[in-house]
């Protein structure tokens, strides 16, 4: 019977270690399975201590009894690990479908604050902190973005123009300091005129990080003008990013 006995000893401490495991809202059922593991443990220990001579019918009468009560115990501990399994995935799945909403929202401008709540409710990833900041109000849509993006371009450039040494010199640069003349097409060049260009470029074909890139070469007169526009971009680029990173998360979790 000793042999039994372990074998009854090994089988009750698998079940003590799955009972962790099961869904903490059913916690009335989880504490009726830990007082009868442990009357199990008490029973297993008391026909451990038997002497040898008892080990008779009754004896493996007491054996089949509590080999037939851990069974039913793991049926039970076996139903809630299901039921633990279940709510995982559908917590998975609601927090998947919030953050697509949470990209959608930061895609359009629109606040995504319910949106990123469910996300946290139903996954234990942190919510990154470019998402939290901007949750309230949203972001600026790129559209937006690629509208107001000339009159910054402009006021930049007059501001650059009118702290600059005149290189133009003569007529044409007065010219283009009175009209606000500008390259509307991408060039080559170090000079604020060039870099605008490549920055408006940049904004209509969506790419912000190269438009950025571009903005943090201007001179600090021209980057002032244009640190409103640019601060509305940032923002716009980290949301994006943080959400896909988000989603990523979520779909390995």
């Amino acid at each position: 019977m000793g042999q039994t006995v372990s074998q009854l000893q090994a089988e009750v401490d698998t079940l003590r270690g799955q009972i962790p495991d099961a869904p903490a809202d059913n916690s009335e059922t989880l504490n009726a399975l830990n007082a009868s593991v442990e009357d199990l443990v008490a029973r297993i220990d008391g026909l451990e201590q038997r002497p040898q001579a008892s080990s008779d019918a009754s004896s493996d009468a007491d054996v089949a009894a509590l080999t037939q009560q851990m069974e039913a115990q793991q049926e039970q501990i076996d139903k809630l690990l299901e039921d633990a399994q279940l709510m995982q995935e559908t917590a998975n799945t609601l927090a998947r479908a919030a953050a697509t909403r949470v990209l959608s929202a930061i895609d359009s401008g629109a606040p995504f604050a319910t949106a990123l709540a469910d996300v946290d409710a139903n996954s234990d990833i942190e919510i990154p902190a470019e998402l939290q900041r901007v949750a309230d109000d949203g972001v600026t849509p790129l559209s937006e973005l690629q509208q107001t993006l000339p009159d910054a371009a402009r006021a930049a450039l007059a501001a650059a123009r009118t702290n600059a040494t005149d290189a133009d010199g003569g007529f044409g640069g007065f010219l283009k300091r009175q009209l606000g003349a500008r390259s509307v097409q991408p060039r080559e060049g170090t000079d604020p005129d060039a870099i605008l260009s490549r920055v408006e470029n940049a904004t209509r074909q969506g790419r912000l990080a190269d438009a950025l890139a571009e903005a943090d070469a201007l001179p600090e007169p021209a980057k002032a003008e244009l640190q409103s526009w640019m601060d509305a971009a940032q923002a716009r680029l980290e949301a994006m990013n943080a959400a896909e990173t988000l989603i990523q998360r979520l779909a390995a979790n």
